[in-house]
């Protein structure tokens, strides 16, 4: 309320109040849905919309601004022309995309934003439309404070100089297993199915763990129960089909996609060193039905199948080969009361992964499952909530190496389980002023067989209605990867760090925030490769063949492991700042979003060798994002910049057993140049009474700069290539919105 009472004061000294007129419309949201108990209003005088979201409002007949208001919505100002009588007003969800994990739960005051840390908003509406991100929501995260670069596009997050294998992802509280689609072009789950999304740089709260890292929580929207809508988008990297409706007792939603970027890269005159251009299939379904009062029930299926192919080497006559495919099943039962609300949700999977070089071969397979259940009770003050978490499975790893003409087969196979449970609480003081948020956690890693504990707490205090400050205190455990386990070391333990964040909110106007959060993390007992032990049997591939991409490891870690033997003798400290300034306004919005840090790591046996950069390092990442419309067009452009990776250079080779090694200079001592990027965008709609077709053309890198990602020596490492990460990408496509 106190949003709707500033934005009206901020039109009062624009209107006329000596003649009246009646305004009357509908709110709804971005999917066409009534939105009740909305608040409409213009100066002292407001409304509150109906079941329908109807409302009718009288206002002075000049041109006049009115605000609408409505909970889990980005705030609206609307003008109203002369003579016009009725107005339907669409909103944007008001998503959280930074902070802490909380559930969404109705009516309960968890929903205050004061329980969070800094997070930095954006509704899904909103960022669909950000230029270079193809239409995807998903991909949009990558503009946000605290997200690094990822290097050569491959898919994955750098969250505040973390490494990719030590976030989690999760959609409706299922664990996946990747976010993105390998090539980083897509996630796997499309956007016209989105609610929601949080992305997690880190403080999070006790009722999710087993990450060092941050976290990216997803969540499905409900099918649309009045009736069938299909919902078809074509582009240059994929086609879609979206559709969803009622059925007996329910309603139903599926959606299904393939990329076609298969077929665009060779006729955009991309490097023949890609045989196949990335491809990936995925899909989704998911059933809602009603079973009693406040009791729901919805089950999900989805899942991924990605494929990739590069050729290497001096005469481009090896070859490299990726295949990823996973899929969840799920159900989830939530009753909500008076008092508060109950959730249970169990799930199984598989996932399957396949990896090929010229001498060696990866499969990995793994069927998980889990579950999670949860009880949040409404009090005075606030909520308690708390919880069980389990995730297990049967993991199996097959490893062939060709060495000195012979095969090497590795094949081995393990279970794990592990179990946690959780107790939380939202505290408001001194009519909110004050807010505190102290959780525990409580877990079992069967690997390790550890037992572990994680306080965490976060304080918050409202200093003005514009200023927010927020301080944040935890520990994060991580179990040892049973990928990793099996690569020679079976007695690893877990992973933790202790994080602390400070942060300020400040509400600038009604269009313009800033938020800024200063971060410090100390990361201890981390798995790293034992120097005692021979290289691993991918050391080739992942260091040298693909272009000193040492980074490359990082991001297959979670499916085949590091492919050498660690020991828990590594520690780390990740610190930094990170800001964004975002304005968000009625005819556009524009945001610039800096992330400045410093990820190091170092053997906790050989202090005398001091830090070192961590793979993932860095220091500088700058985004700048614009967009405006201009009646049924929308023009928008991103620019990105930040410092390059770093690697570990080859000094030249020397013989060896099975041919020539490298010779490595310092670990990771230099970088490749900065990155720079700059994406257009452009947007246009054609309302008709039958629906709405909304075009646009995304162009990334249209400066067509040549940035370099890596480098491909020959088999005497004594020379080398760049290698060049994309080029000059438009993406043209075309999506229908039914009408009611």
């Amino acid at each position: 309320m106190c949003s709707l009472i500033v934005a009206l004061l901020l039109t009062a000294g624009t209107q006329a109040h000596a003649q009246q007129r009646v305004v009357s419309g509908q709110v709804l949201d971005a999917a066409g849905h009534p939105v009740a108990g909305a608040t409409v209003g213009h100066l002292a005088t407001e409304v509150t919309t109906d079941e329908e979201g109807r409302f009718s409002l009288a206002i002075p007949k000049a041109p006049t601004d009115i605000v609408v208001v409505a909970d889990t919505f980005e705030t609206m100002i609307a003008t109203v022309g002369r003579g016009q009588s009725q107005l339907d007003v669409r909103l944007t969800v008001a998503t959280n995309e930074a902070g802490e994990v909380i559930r969404i739960l109705g009516r309960d005051p968890e929903l205050l934003a004061e329980t969070k840390p800094t997070r930095y908003e954006m509704g899904p509406a909103l960022i669909r439309r950000v230029p270079g991100a193809g239409n995807d929501a998903l991909k949009s995260i990558q503009t946000m404070p605290g997200v690094g670069r990822v290097p050569y596009g491959m898919g994955g997050l750098v969250l505040r100089g973390n490494s990719p294998r030590d976030s989690n992802v999760y959609l409706d509280g299922i664990e996946v297993p990747l976010l993105y689609h390998f090539g980083g072009l897509a996630s796997f789950y499309p956007s016209t199915t989105l609610k929601s999304l949080e992305l997690l740089g880190g403080g999070y709260s006790a009722e999710f763990g087993r990450a060092l890292g941050g976290l990216v929580t997803v969540e499905s929207r409900s099918p649309q129960q009045d009736h069938w809508r299909v919902t078809p988008e074509m582009s240059m990297i994929d086609l879609s089909l979206q559709a969803d409706g009622p059925v007996k007792n329910g309603g139903v939603s599926v959606g299904l996609r393939r990329s076609i970027i298969d077929a665009v890269l060779p006729a955009l005159g991309t490097s023949s060193e890609i045989t196949t251009a990335p491809r990936y299939y995925d899909g989704q379904l998911r059933y809602d039905t009603p079973l009693w009062t406040g009791a729901n029930l919805s089950a999900r299926v989805f899942g991924s199948d990605d494929e990739i192919g590069l050729l290497y080497g001096e005469r481009m006559d090896r070859r490299f080969t990726y295949g990823a495919q996973f899929a969840r099943v799920g159900v989830q039962f939530e009753q909500e009361t008076d008092t508060g609300v109950f959730r249970l949700a169990p799930w199984l999977g598989t996932d399957d992964f396949q990896m090929e070089s010229v001498d060696q071969k990866m499969l990995s397979k793994n069927n998980p499952y889990g579950g999670r259940s949860s009880y949040h009770r409404r009090f005075s003050l606030g909520v308690v909530a708390g919880g069980i978490d389990l995730s297990g499975g049967d993991f199996e790893v097959k490893s062939t190496t060709i060495a000195t003409g012979q095969f090497d087969v590795v094949e081995r196979k393990k279970r794990y389980l592990n179990a946690g449970a959780w107790l939380l609480a939202k505290i408001r003081l001194w009519d909110g002023r004050a807010n505190l948020s102290p959780g525990v956690r409580v877990e079992h890693y069967s690997l390790s067989e550890e037992y572990v504990v994680d306080p965490r707490l976060v304080v918050s205090h409202e200093v003005s209605d514009a200023l927010v400050v927020r301080e944040s205190l935890g520990i994060f455990h991580q179990p040892p990867a049973i990928s990793d386990s099996l690569w020679g070391n079976e007695d690893l333990e877990s992973s933790y760090s202790i994080q602390t964040a400070l942060g300020a909110e400040y509400r600038l106007s009604p269009y313009w925030s800033a938020a800024a959060t200063g971060f410090y993390s100390d990361l201890r007992n981390l798995a790293i490769d034992d120097p005692s032990a021979p290289q691993g049997a991918l050391s080739n591939l992942t260091t040298s063949k693909l272009g000193a991409l040492s980074s490359t490891r990082e991001f297959m870690a979670k499916q085949f492991g590091t492919f050498s033997k660690l020991v828990n003798e590594g520690s780390g400290r990740n610190v930094g700042a990170e800001v964004m300034l975002k304005y968000i306004g009625r005819h556009g919005f524009a945001w610039l979003s800096y992330t400045g840090s410093r990820a190091e790591r170092k053997r906790a046996l050989a202090p005398e060798e001091g830090w070192t950069r961590f793979v993932l390092d860095q220091p500088h990442v700058l985004t700048v994002i614009g967009s405006t419309s201009w009646g049924s067009w929308q023009f928008g452009a991103r620019a990105r910049y930040s410092s390059g990776s770093a690697f570990t250079p080859i000094l030249g080779g020397t013989s060896g057993p099975g041919g020539t090694v490298p010779i490595y200079g310092e670990e990771y001592s230099e970088r490749h140049p900065d990155f720079y990027q700059l994406d257009l965008r452009i947007d246009h709609v054609w309302h008709r009474s039958w629906g709405s077709v909304n075009a646009f053309l995304d162009i990334q890198n249209i400066t067509k700069r040549t940035n370099i990602e890596g480098r491909l020596y020959d088999d005497d490492y004594e020379s080398f290539e760049e290698t060049e990460g994309l080029p000059l990408f438009p993406a043209f496509g075309v999506s229908y919105i039914p009408g009611e």
